[in-house]
């Protein structure tokens, strides 16, 4: 699976994200699952996993997880890692939960 398009855009989303996020603390709306933005994360990435990864849930949120903004913003600010090394992990944890577990 290929996600390195994904990670420029974190990064030019951070600050305007990290906004929006103390907003949603400060005020009561929608939050969790229902929110519209988590809804359309997922919607994509069930266009675009295979079947079999789509078909086990616990894969599914773990990727779902590590592929969100929330994320990255630990990555980068929460952990302290510059850019490449934040790429680097999210490559690292997206190719190691999907590799297939030998059997036996």
């Amino acid at each position: 699976m290929h996600f390195a398009t994904q990670f420029p855009i974190y990064e030019y989303l951070l600050p305007l994200y990290i906004s929006v996020v103390f907003q949603r603390y400060r005020t009561k709306g929608t939050t969790g699952a229902s929110r519209p933005d988590i809804q359309r994360r997922r919607k994509r990435l069930r266009e675009i996993l295979p079947t079999a990864v789509q078909s086990d849930p616990l894969l599914f949120e773990a990727l779902d997880a590590m592929l969100s903004i929330e994320f990255w913003i630990t990555l980068r600010r929460d952990q302290r890692l510059p850019v490449e090394r934040a790429t680097e992990v999210l490559r690292h944890a997206v190719a190691r939960t999907t590799r297939p577990t030998s059997q036996g």
